[in-house]
């Protein structure tokens, strides 16, 4: 890969940058991500659980499907944070246009962040197949053409190229 003139702007998982704010307290640092995209990329970390207020260590939490409606709670507390999030990913959605990021990269299987990853339960089971999680849904609503990977369609070559291509032509574009 060559570099470029200008570094893009790409909003990435606060967890993938190496912040610990993940529910355990740790992160989930890749350092192969950030550095081969380093000369092209200018990171956004956004981390929308700590974001709408979820303490770090805290609770893990999951979508659940109650009654028809996809509910975002905690794990054993049962709190439900669907509002909340779901006002906070409007309002950064936009935010996000606003500054012109060309791509994102998300954190796998999180009920916030997932692409098409993330379980949903029932009452009492898992709910067949897998969901984006709560504020990766309203990205991709708000911005349905922004190329958009989780980390693990990162891990070859080819889809970090295939990825840096997208970005480059969408920002060429924006």
């Amino acid at each position: 890969m060559k570099r470029s003139e200008e570094r893009i702007p790409v909003a990435i998982s606060s967890c993938l940058g190496g912040l610990a704010v993940r529910y355990d307290g740790k992160d989930k640092k890749d350092d192969a991500i950030l550095s081969e995209f380093a000369p092209f990329f200018r990171w956004i970390s956004v981390c929308p659980e700590v974001e709408i207020g979820m303490g770090i260590p805290r609770e893990p939490i999951q979508l659940v499907q109650i009654e028809g409606e996809v509910r975002l709670r905690g794990v054993e507390s049962e709190h439900d944070w669907t509002d909340r999030m779901t006002a906070y990913a409007e309002a950064r959605a936009a935010w996000l246009v606003k500054i012109g990021v060309a791509g994102y990269v998300l954190k796998s299987r999180s009920p916030s962040c997932g692409v098409q990853t993330v379980p949903l339960y029932g009452a009492a089971e898992r709910v067949p197949g897998m969901r984006d999680g709560l504020f990766a849904a309203a990205v991709r609503s708000k911005l349905p053409d922004l190329p958009v990977r989780e980390e693990t369609g990162l891990e070859t070559r080819a889809g970090r190229l295939a990825f840096l291509e997208e970005v480059r032509e969408y920002a060429a574009q924006v």
